[in-house]
């Protein structure tokens, strides 16, 4: 991933990825788009589409989402 951004940073490359981890898409994109049912549901950057709304109605899950170093990190509720 590191090599990549990398590229599209010092050589004014397009990239795009696939990734179902959100934490990690969060580190290293610039723009998401959250998909449901094949449809977009939210686009923009990682602070705008990974909030707890768009976590719940997408995935079913309770989530919590904090800023560390200025990037939204998703930590999923556990249910008892």
């Amino acid at each position: 991933m590191n090599i990549i951004r990398t590229l599209v940073d010092k050589q004014g490359l397009l990239s795009i990825l696939v990734i179902h981890d959100l934490n990690l898409a969060s580190q290293y994109v610039d723009q998401l788009i959250m998909l449901t049912e094949g449809k977009i549901y939210a686009a923009g950057t990682p602070v705008s589409v990974l909030i707890q709304e768009n976590i719940r109605v997408v995935y079913g899950v309770e989530a919590a989402v904090v800023l560390e170093d200025n990037l939204p990190h998703v930590i999923p509720k556990m249910s008892v």
